[in-house]
Parts: C-alpha cells; sequence; structure tokens
C-alpha cells in the first residue's frame, strides 16, 4: 500500500525534525526519528489494521522512541497519514481533517 501525508501530517513532522535539530544540535537525534517514521511506514503498510482504533475510521502507531504517534486511515489502496500527533497534545484535534 502507498502512505500518503495530508498536508498538515507533513508540517507536523518537518516542524517536529526542526526542533530536533534546534533543540539537540545533533543531527543523528533528527536521522533516527526519520528512521523510526519510515519503519512504522512499512509496519502500517504490511498490516494496517493490526494497529489500535484512534477514532471512527482512523487508527495509530505509537512511536518507540520518540513521544508522537502517526494517525492514518485505509483509503482504497492508501495508507492516509492524518496527523503526526505529539503525545502531549490535545487528543483528538486533527479529527476534522
Amino acid at each position: 500500500m502507498r502512505v500518503v501525508y495530508l498536508d498538515a501530517a507533513e508540517e507536523e513532522l518537518l516542524a517536529a525534525l526542526d526542533h530536533l535539530l534546534h533543540a539537540s544540535s545533533s543531527k543523528a537525534v533528527a536521522e533516527a526519528l526519520v528512521a523510526e517514521v519510515g519503519e512504522a511506514e512499512k509496519r502500517i503498510g504490511e498490516l494496517p489494521e493490526a494497529h489500535p482504533p484512534a477514532g471512527e475510521d482512523a487508527r495509530r502507531y505509537l512511536l518507540k522512541r520518540f513521544p508522537y504517534q502517526l494517525i492514518y486511515r485505509v483509503k482504497g489502496d492508501e495508507i492516509q497519514i492524518l496527523a503526526f500527533a505529539h503525545l502531549k497534545r490535545r487528543p483528538g484535534y486533527w479529527r476534522l481533517r
């Protein structure tokens, strides 16, 4: 299955990467986040229904090393990433996407 990010979700991911680059002053930390997101995309693509529900037609994948989750839905042959959400952010803010 093809993974696509909604614009808002892509912006959230880029903002998280930018924050890590400035907060940690280490490119390695940002690269670790990119690698973990890539692994998450792979796992979601292999077994999209294996992850817990996050609303009516959405599911969530919790990252292991970072306090983020990928909120996604399956639509046809696509995995649509609705949000790259920090775990401390207001729950469900992404529901209107």
